[in-house]
């Protein structure tokens, strides 16, 4: 009788998208963002739309320019910080419907009265993805000219999408959301921050796919991370960030402020970048 040969491991999944796909998240608490999440109501002129993730049914903010603007219409999708959308972050995105843009402000899993469990930055970039592909069918929106911003952990959500390959957004930005590893080690030891880390903070593949720099080198689609002269730590990681990338361009591009006032001239920075952007052929 011939020896039983020995079984042969299963090979690692290599890449970002094989790793994500074989390592659903282990959450060691489950619940929402917060206790007593901001009203949903929206503020003018906007309208309250919903879009599918998964499973899951999610509300947005949808504001549309004037009628006098011509159609297609570009469009910003801006995914707030912070663990609520209010309409103090609506009224951020106001310059860029006065310029002709449509704007869609999404909410994410586990927050604003949403179903589903607050992940930080794992569903919620699934829930990103979702919110771009629900804004490009809608009518009179030029599917080519889709550009997504967000701040601090909406940053964070938004620098994953650059390594989706399917995803119809032309340019990718992030006010203080480029993370690291050790950006979530530091959370965790921290009084104030400790309560967003609900996974197990010693599991190298919860942390990693919650970070887009570890997988610098496989992102597809170009990103500007805005970053305040005052906050040093993601801006190390934006430098890393630049360094390592292979398949898309990343800018970084230093403003005057901390994690919070460098929000606005960075929005005002991208406006004038995408207004005067074109199609490609």
């Amino acid at each position: 009788v011939a020896p039983p040969v020995p079984a042969v491991p299963a090979a690692a999944p290599e890449g970002y998208l094989q790793r994500r796909a074989a390592h659903p998240t282990r959450l060691l608490v489950k619940g929402l963002a917060q206790s007593n999440p901001p009203g949903t109501d929206p503020p003018e002129p906007a309208q309250r739309v919903t879009y599918r993730s998964g499973d899951l049914e999610l509300a947005g903010w949808l504001a549309m320019p004037a009628p006098s603007v011509h159609r297609p219409i570009p469009v910003l999708v801006y995914f707030h910080g912070g663990l609520g959308l209010t309409p103090h972050e609506f009224a951020r995105c106001k310059p860029y419907l006065k310029a002709g843009f449509a704007v869609f402000t999404p909410t994410l899993r586990g927050r604003n009265g949403n179903p589903g469990n607050f992940e930080l930055v794992f569903g919620e970039v699934d829930d990103a993805r979702a919110a771009i592909k629900w804004i490009a069918e809608q009518p009179g929106i030029d599917k080519s000219r889709i550009y997504a911003f967000g701040h601090s952990m909406g940053g964070g959500a938004v620098a994953m999408l650059t390594l989706y390959p399917d995803l119809p957004v032309r340019l990718t930005a992030s006010a203080g959301g480029i993370y690291s590893p050790a950006t979530f080690s530091y959370w965790a030891e921290d009084e104030d921050s400790k309560d967003l880390i609900r996974f197990d903070i010693k599991d190298k593949e919860e942390v990693e796919l919650r970070v887009l720099l570890p997988h610098a080198a496989e992102m597809l689609h170009d990103h500007i991370a805005y970053m305040g002269t005052e906050e040093t730590t993601t801006h190390n990681n934006a430098l890393a960030l630049q360094e390592h990338a292979k398949g898309a361009k990343v800018e970084v591009v230093e403003l005057r402020g901390d994690h919070f006032s460098a929000l606005d001239p960075a929005l005002a920075k991208f406006l004038s970048r995408v207004r005067t952007d074109t199609t490609r052929p």
